[in-house]
């Protein structure tokens, strides 16, 4: 009931997000528009059902290529910044990193980034020793990886149904099997992978509802963390 757009009925895989942005720079012609609320939710909705650029404008003709474009910068530059604060702890697991980079790095990653500071605190009380704040960012990290594994194995089989098709499987079929791996991925009412605490949203097609409103501040999440 969520998918309230035509499409395909399964978030867009990387390769048709890019083509969904080149459309929107294409039709917005330069255009410079302030990004909104709603028309991100328009465009999220789209990136999650599979809706192309073209569709999304003729059934929601109030939004313009211009401010999809406006809002697809806004959440991805955030998406950004905060994908590269978690990395950044990765590449440099020591106390300064993680001064330096949880204030952004758990607006994607909250529950991960709150096991390190957790880590750190106890080292701060004595209970903890102090070697082991590496051994828990690596800990965090394996996780993280693992279920980015996991994602990637379903949309190489996503990809694999829309390239090559399913040997055996009709067209309804596929477009069933299809639709079953896509809610893998993502089901606002069963969160699926996308929605997984400790994956790591590598593209705004990819961000579920909550991470998108830590992202944008309005769940007033721990992003000021005192380590």
């Amino acid at each position: 009931m969520w998918q309230l757009l035509p499409g395909r009925h399964w978030p867009m895989l990387a390769d048709q997000e890019t083509v969904f942005v080149e459309r929107i720079k294409e039709l917005s012609a330069g255009q410079k528009v302030k990004a909104e609320r709603d028309d991100l939710i328009m465009l999220l909705t789209a990136l999650r059902c599979g809706t192309d650029a073209d569709l999304l404008l003729e059934h929601a003709p109030g939004t313009s290529a211009a401010s999809l474009l406006a809002c697809y910068n806004w959440i991805d530059g955030l998406r950004e910044k905060s994908m590269r604060a978690w990395l950044g702890i990765e590449q440099n697991p020591s106390l300064a990193s993680v001064d330096r980079q949880a204030p952004e790095a758990v607006k994607l990653l909250p529950i991960p980034v709150r096991r390190v500071v957790a880590t750190i605190e106890g080292i701060s009380s004595g209970h903890t020793h102090p070697g082991s704040l590496a051994e828990a960012i690596a800990e965090v990290s394996a996780q993280v990886h693992k279920t980015k594994v996991r994602a990637h194995g379903f949309e190489s089989e996503l990809d694999r149904i829309l390239h090559a098709g399913t040997e055996g499987l009709s067209a309804t079929e596929a477009a069933i099997r299809a639709n079953d791996i896509g809610q893998r991925l993502y089901d606002p009412l069963t969160p699926g992978i996308y929605g997984d605490a400790y994956y790591l949203a590598d593209r705004v097609s990819t961000l579920s509802p909550l991470r998108v409103r830590d992202l944008l501040g309005e769940r007033h999440v721990h992003t000021q963390l005192l380590l």
